[in-house]
């Protein structure tokens, strides 16, 4: 259904902190970059940073903040390497992300679920400087539902054309709405 990870967290209470410094200086290096961009280096050292950030996220298993972290550190190599479109686009979207991801980590620790969704916005802000398609919510929201199943409808022959598609827009409605509901957005309706 979606990437979810329900393991405790409360014994790595130092990876904020960790994330913080790292991409602290992370972002440093990239707003003296953005001061002189000529200075490369800066972004080399900025790469050094998100690469230990992506470490230690995969050692707390937070594999949502992982790909978080792994789209940052595409992202940057596209932008050493000079290929960025904007570079100023490329280096608030860069910004915005590392602030982001301490506090991810941080509602992680208070016990929200480590799922991608949370994180789509961020993911695809970064994909879209690098002019990459965007990943979609939709392959990773497929529920198990047999009774909407066409094969199983189709050799069970208890069901005729118009029942068929009138599965097909239920399914539709019922996915449309959960994912509402997942995303927060007119709970009303949506329950």
């Amino acid at each position: 259904m979606t990437i979810k990870t329900t393991h405790s967290l409360k014994s790595l209470a130092w990876l904020p902190d960790e994330l913080d410094t790292s991409l602290g200086l992370a972002r440093e290096a990239l707003l003296a970059y953005r001061a002189d961009p000529e200075d490369s280096s800066q972004l080399s050292f900025a790469l050094g940073y998100l690469h230990q950030v992506s470490g230690s996220l995969t050692m707390a298993q937070c594999y949502g903040a992982v790909l978080l972290a792994k789209e940052m550190e595409t992202t940057l190599k596209m932008l050493l390497s000079g290929s960025s479109a904007s570079r100023e686009d490329t280096c608030e979207v860069l910004e915005l992300t590392m602030l982001a991801l301490p506090n991810y980590v941080r509602s992680l620790l208070d016990g929200c679920d480590n799922t991608l969704v949370q994180l789509m916005e961020r993911i695809n802000e970064l994909r879209a400087v690098r002019a990459e398609p965007f990943i979609s919510l939709t392959p990773l929201f497929m529920p198990k539902m047999p009774a909407f199943d066409p094969d199983i409808v189709e050799r069970s022959g208890n069901c005729s054309v118009l029942d068929k598609d009138m599965l097909g827009k239920l399914q539709k409605v019922y996915q449309y709405a959960l994912l509402g509901y997942l995303k927060l957005r007119d709970l009303d309706s949506n329950q």
